[in-house]
């Protein structure tokens, strides 16, 4: 049985962001922006698939499908393509965080192994914005912002009745 809180998160989600260089890499990567694609997806009781998309405003596209596994009220365990060892994630009724994790990040056309934070906030107009904090070697490199708001004629909780 879904909780109430992934009822809420349930659904096609559509949104932009910006990926922004930090300290002196603003100079070498320039300010990215994206529109980004979300759709999450209940798998068993238990598990849902969430599929993001994001279509880079330079061109290029990145798809990414991450596995969430509600391990207690509020909490959930989460692995994705690019995160290979996982992530606890921590939801309250105003806000989510991840534990930090490693992902594989693609910075000037080379794969990295970075450390990421990520929270975020559910707004009271429904939407849902993003801060993820993208650091290499404890050197941060990038920040990316998003905000998400429900696809339209999309209603809360309505993926959960969909099989």
């Amino acid at each position: 049985m879904a909780t109430k809180l992934e009822e809420r998160w349930s659904g096609h989600w559509v949104g932009e962001g910006v990926i922004v260089g930090c300290g002196p890499l603003r100079w070498l990567m320039p300010r990215e922006p994206f529109a980004i694609s979300t759709q999450f997806q209940p798998l068993t009781e238990s598990i849902s698939r969430i599929r993001d998309r994001l279509e880079f405003t330079r061109g290029g596209t990145m798809d990414r499908t991450m596995f969430i596994e509600r391990t207690g009220e509020g909490c959930y365990h989460a692995t994705a393509d690019d995160m290979p060892l996982g992530a606890d994630i921590f939801v309250s009724e105003e806000s989510y965080r991840y534990t930090p994790y490693y992902s594989w990040a693609c910075l000037r056309g080379r794969r990295c192994f970075a450390r990421v934070v990520e929270e975020g906030r559910f707004l009271t107009d429904g939407s849902i914005e993003a801060d993820i904090l993208i650091r290499w070697r404890g050197i941060p490199i990038a920040r990316n912002r998003l905000v998400l708001r429900r696809a339209e004629g999309e209603a809360p909780g309505a993926m959960m009745h969909r099989r």
